[in-house]
């Protein structure tokens, strides 16, 4: 227990004078009848409870004037919240055909609500590695509810889809440019660099998170079937950029090249300790989606805060019940001559 005006408890000595006094002026009596006072003597049991009561009423008063306070340590749960950055590969391969994938996937994501755009059954049953692409992010945003996610398509260029935000319809909306986007060029993962001035797939990611992600955890997201070197030098940059400001990588690589060979962008991702899942059909490039949704699941952290509870009330109380106690004594006690 904690007293916010302490100097008041010095009170307390004028308590026990008060009290030292009074059992010197009043003798109790054991019974009430008034016509024995003269002749009956004082009941030393009765004196004790008159002064305790009378001590304790106002030693009472005077802690609860002290404002006494308790300690009270409170859990509480906070959500621990992502920026994340995904970035979809538009380059004109992404619109090849994923034939090793399942028929049953499409039919899952038509299941599950995703409309993917320039869908034709009919023509093709098996969709395009930017279709299923398509299908893994709306299932990724869709299972994020508490990070801010950002969209962006890159091939030579990077595209802004939507900066980082919490309103996630908003991304939705802008999700089909992931297959309507028809300014297909080749792929540029590490520029600035000596081969182009244009801000390549790595570059672009971090600067988005940089310069919006204001969460101490931050996520780049990429889906590609590209396979364009990465200038050893400009490796090296973008390494120091993620490592300084702690990043996450991830990379989901569509297509075999990456099952058979070992691509610069698979090598740069294992420098900055980030993950490349491998994805030759649509099933895997989702599986992938999936799988770097549970290594970023939300946490929760549980901390304690302190506040102080005022218990003054039961003081108070206190005493003005040993103050009743005490004028009811009282009507059993006479004065001293």
């Amino acid at each position: 227990m904690q007293f916010e005006n302490p100097l008041v408890l010095w009170l307390l000595i004028a308590v026990v004078l008060i009290v030292i006094g009074a059992r010197r002026r009043r003798i109790p009596l054991p019974h009430s009848k008034i016509a024995l006072h003269a002749n009956l003597t004082s009941f030393l049991p009765l004196r004790l409870l008159l002064s305790c009561t009378l001590a304790f009423s106002l030693a009472t008063g005077v802690v609860a004037l002290s404002h006494p306070t308790t300690i009270v340590v409170e859990y509480a749960q906070a959500l621990v919240t992502r920026a994340i950055d995904i970035m979809v590969d538009v380059s004109g391969s992404m619109n090849d055909v994923l034939s090793d994938t399942s028929p049953s996937f499409m039919v899952d994501a038509k299941n599950r609500g995703i409309v993917v755009p320039e869908y034709d059954p009919v023509k093709e049953p098996k969709p395009t590695k930017a279709q299923a692409a398509y299908v893994g992010v709306c299932t990724f945003v869709d299972a994020r509810k508490d990070d801010r996610i950002g969209f962006q398509v890159f091939d030579m260029r990077v595209y802004m889809g939507y900066p980082l935000t919490m309103n996630h319809n908003r991304i939705s909306e802008k999700l089909p440019l992931i297959v309507t986007n028809k300014a297909h060029g080749g792929t540029n993962f590490d520029g600035p660099s000596r081969s182009t001035q244009n801000i390549g797939a790595i570059q672009g990611g971090i600067d988005h998170l940089l310069a919006m992600g204001q969460e101490k955890t931050r996520v780049l997201v990429m889906v590609t079937d590209g396979e364009d070197s990465i200038d050893p030098t400009r490796a090296a940059a973008l390494k120091e950029q993620i490592d300084s400001n702690h990043l996450r990588m991830y990379v989901i690589g569509v297509g075999p090249a990456w099952k058979t060979g070992t691509p610069d962008l698979k090598r740069f991702v294992e420098s900055v300790n980030g993950r490349v899942f491998i994805a030759t059909n649509a099933d895997e490039l989702l599986a992938g989606i999936e799988e770097i949704n549970k290594l970023e699941a939300s946490r929760i952290t549980v901390g304690t805060i302190e506040k102080r509870k005022d218990v003054g009330f039961v003081f108070i109380y206190a005493s003005i019940a040993s103050l009743f106690m005490f004028v009811a004594l009282g009507f059993l006690v006479r004065d001293e001559n």
